[in-house]
């Protein structure tokens, strides 16, 4: 096992959720994903983080139920990791960020765009290293392993739900929709980060 990996691994999943806080913050849309966490969390008056969590334990355990390979090991660290993101995101947003405002539209632009490219890089970073897996995308993995699903089909069919799911909530409770020019951003950015930082040092 790799210790340095791990440090690191775990590291860069602190950042992605310190990111994803950023990106909540500002009110100007949030990844599909996101959006979809941000109103639930809403609905039922809980953290953002606290949401997160019990959301990538739901992809953990389905990894766990399609997985042949499983290491123990792995499951132990990805529990940890994901306890680890959905803490960060509580600890910024309702910590440190919640006195801050960002009043002016292109400050909130900038700070979006910083919160994005730092989620980014994060995930790009643990892919990297390949010590600790995101639940989603390695359920995206595991089910075209097994059903022959494309990832990129299994991968934008969750964002789908995702926003379908998050926008009706906005519509049945009268909530904001999170679902903005930010998401836009996100899904034009998002991957190119991601696959740019993952290539770093190979």
């Amino acid at each position: 096992m790799n210790y340095r990996k791990i440090g690191l691994s775990l590291l860069f999943y602190a950042i992605t959720g310190f990111g994803v806080a950023l990106t909540i913050k500002v009110l100007i849309g949030v990844s599909a994903y996101s959006a979809l966490n941000v109103a639930v969390a809403e609905v039922l008056n809980y953290k953002v983080g606290i949401i997160t969590t019990v959301a990538n334990l739901l992809f953990m355990f389905s990894c766990l139920f399609f997985d042949k390979n499983r290491r123990i090991i792995d499951y132990i660290l990805m529990f940890l990791a994901i306890i680890m993101f959905g803490s960060v995101i509580d600890f910024f947003l309702y910590g440190i960020l919640s006195n801050i405002n960002f009043t002016n539209y292109t400050v909130r632009m900038i700070v979006f765009i910083i919160g994005n490219i730092l989620g980014a890089f994060g995930v790009g970073r643990v892919m990297h290293y390949n010590t600790l897996k995101f639940p989603i995308e390695y359920l995206c993995i595991l089910l075209e392993e097994k059903f022959g699903f494309k990832f990129v089909f299994t991968r934008y069919t969750i964002e789908t739900l995702c926003v379908i799911i998050s926008l009706s909530l906005s519509y049945m409770y009268s909530l904001p929709i999170y679902v903005r020019e930010g998401t836009i951003i996100s899904l034009l950015m998002f991957s190119y980060i991601v696959s740019w930082s993952k290539k770093i040092g190979e």
